[in-house]
């Protein structure tokens, strides 16, 4: 009869602590995703994988570990910076405040979405979708197929219909822009953090990209440098104006898109993709350069200020002295200091490039020079292999005796030569592979990568 009763009491207890069990996950799985601690968590995760935790408080205690994260009531407060469009029973739609209280815009499809709040440029912050246990970017949902962008429209704010029928709006341009800026050697400077590149998003909301004049034939853009500089180009009888150009060399600034390819305006014009009076329309900044006209002669004949040469052509680091007769000449000054200088009338060629040289006299009048540049500063050879502890010489060409290098060294290799030398002494440090950097006239940044075995 014991053994019965005890048999009976097993039973009983199994059946309760089942019991317990199915009613706690019933009560999870009714719990809303916005109060459980799976999607705190994910929350935090996302934070910190962005490295941007501290923006948001995140500290470290003595062991290397975050602590001060978002607790389930803090997301679920007033004050959150976590902003919930949407729940259901398979995601979350929410919004991750910045911490610059800045908006963003980025288009999906024919629709373009602003965030009231955006903190990150790789736009992994602003709305997210919250999905078995991950969070994703709207944009990383909706190409993973986890959500429409139809869904979107209707559950989230400032949404927008958008045109995207133009040339500026299709993968082809993106790659072709990305193309050109990584053929100009700039990709470095674009994209510091290793992104892929520009998209659609980044051309039509983002700082870097002017579209100025679009077609169904051509696009005439601009792509904004990374330093604050300015170069002058002069095409035909304008003068262009490249505002944040990187350098006077750098082929980014103005430009043309046409047949899946990016062109430089003077590229573009060369080949006749499109004339030059049709790039001053569009482009702001230009300004066109009349000729001087010739005086015509008077009885008495009075001589007429000249300039030795109208047109001069030379190689980087070459020298050429203007002289104007029957004139004083009271200042010299160059188009663009960064392709070739003047002083007294000695031109000196910096960099590959074309600039007009102004004489102007004492009577106001003023002679011109068109100067071109046919060559950049250039090493005898771009990659050096070398073993530890040995050193080799590379050739440098180009290069103005009064302007001194500026060396960019490593830790695996770096430059021992003297800042006026017209070679390059390299010595290898440590097993490895770098690029160094030799900044040459002043202008132009040349790169040898070394590998050191």
């Amino acid at each position: 009869m014991k053994k019965l009763c005890s048999l009976f009491l097993v039973v009983l207890l199994a059946f309760g602590m089942q019991s317990v069990v199915f009613a706690t996950e019933t009560e999870n799985q009714s719990k809303p995703y916005t109060q459980s601690q799976e999607f705190c968590d994910a929350i935090n995760n996302y934070i910190i994988s962005l490295g941007i935790g501290a923006d948001y408080g995140f500290t470290f205690d003595r062991d290397g570990k975050y602590v001060n994260l978002f607790t389930v009531d803090y997301i679920n407060s007033e004050n959150s910076e976590v902003k919930v469009y949407d729940e259901n029973a398979d995601y979350v739609l929410f919004n991750i405040k910045g911490k610059n209280q800045s908006s963003k815009t980025i288009l999906l499809g024919d629709y373009s979405f602003t965030t009231e709040y955006y903190f990150h440029h790789t736009n992994k912050t602003g709305y997210c979708l919250y999905k078995d246990g991950k969070i994703y970017s709207i944009s990383d949902a909706v190409d993973k197929g986890m959500i429409d962008v139809t869904t979107l429209v209707e559950k989230l704010p400032n949404s927008t219909k958008v045109d995207t029928s133009g040339l500026s709006y299709s993968k082809e341009f993106c790659d072709a822009v990305n193309k050109y800026i990584d053929d100009s050697g700039l990709t470095s400077y674009y994209f510091p953090s290793g992104e892929v590149g520009f998209n659609v998003s980044d051309i039509h909301y983002g700082n870097t990209v002017t579209i100025y004049n679009e077609t169904a034939e051509y696009i005439v853009f601009g792509i904004d440098g990374v330093m604050d500089a300015e170069s002058k180009e002069l095409i035909g009888n304008y003068e262009f104006n490249h505002n944040n150009m990187y350098s006077a060399y750098n082929p980014c600034g103005y430009c043309v898109y046409k047949d899946g390819k990016v062109y430089s305006i003077k590229s573009a014009v060369d080949s006749k993709i499109i004339d030059v009076e049709t790039l001053a329309k569009a482009i702001p900044n230009t300004t066109k350069i009349e000729e001087p006209t010739k005086p015509q002669p008077t009885k008495p004949v009075v001589k007429t200020p000249k300039i030795s040469a109208t047109k001069v052509t030379l190689k980087s680091a070459q020298t050429r002295t203007l002289k104007v007769t029957n004139g004083t000449v009271k200042t010299w000054s160059t188009s663009s200091k960064k392709i070739a200088t003047v002083s007294k009338g000695k031109v000196v060629a910096l960099t590959k490039g074309r600039v007009r040289i102004t004489a102007t006299l004492t009577n106001g009048k003023k002679l011109y020079c068109y100067v071109t540049v046919t060559t950049s500063p250039k090493l005898s050879r771009t990659t050096l292999n070398l073993k530890k502890g040995k050193t080799a010489t590379v050739k440098l060409t180009g290069k103005v005796a009064n302007i001194n290098n500026k060396y960019y060294n490593t830790k695996v290799a770096k430059i021992v030569s003297k800042a006026n030398a017209t070679s390059i002494k390299v010595k290898a440090l440590k097993k490895g592979t770098t690029t160094l950097k030799i900044r040459v006239n002043g202008v132009n940044v040349l790169r040898l990568k070394v590998k050191v075995k």
